[in-house]
């Protein structure tokens, strides 16, 4: 196999400029959320339902990294997952895959997260009343802004050959290809 290209995504910008973005892809889904539940619920906004959605805002983060490793289950014993400190404060967790996984099932782990909190949190909005909560939207766009990065990953693999392959470089991924 030959490396087709390698994509850093370890770099000091890299990571600074994906979080940035991602939290202002947060701040506009809070703003889309509030004006939707605003316009379709005049009046309805309530301050119930803090207590469940703060442990979700809490629980976020760890099950959607849980999630990515559901994605890639198959290949659970290439998998490493590791605590870093960014900005001198905020714990995060980084999954390195050690051995080569197909571009289809590295998607298929991206996107998992996205599919099945988003799944879950419209049903539980559908279901219960918890949807006019501003907490509740609050966890919706963090949701949402969480995944962004996924997104941008996704992007630069689609375009990619289908029969390639993703292996965890030591500063981001590689996409290989067989001769």
């Amino acid at each position: 196999m030959r490396c087709l290209k390698s994509i850093n995504t370890e770099r000091r910008d890299e990571f600074n400029r994906l979080f940035l973005k991602g939290i202002l892809v947060w701040l506009a889904a809070v703003c889309i959320c509030f004006l939707t539940q605003h316009l379709i619920y005049p009046g309805e906004l309530t301050n119930e339902y803090q207590f469940i959605s703060f442990i979700g805002i809490v629980l976020i983060y760890p099950v959607h990294k849980l999630l990515h490793v559901i994605g890639c289950f198959k290949y659970r014993e290439g998998t490493v997952i590791q605590w870093r400190i960014h900005f001198f404060f905020l714990p995060c967790i980084k999954l390195n895959i050690k051995r080569i996984i197909p571009k289809w099932h590295y998607i298929f782990s991206l996107i998992l997260p996205f599919i099945v909190i988003t799944a879950g949190l419209v049903s539980l909005m559908l279901l219960t009343p918890i949807g006019h909560s501003g907490m509740f939207l609050i966890l919706l766009s963090v949701h949402f802004g969480m995944s962004f990065s996924d997104f941008t990953h996704i992007k630069k693999l689609w375009r990619m050959p289908n029969n390639c392959f993703v292996e965890s470089a030591e500063r981001g991924f590689s996409i290989l290809i067989s001769d």
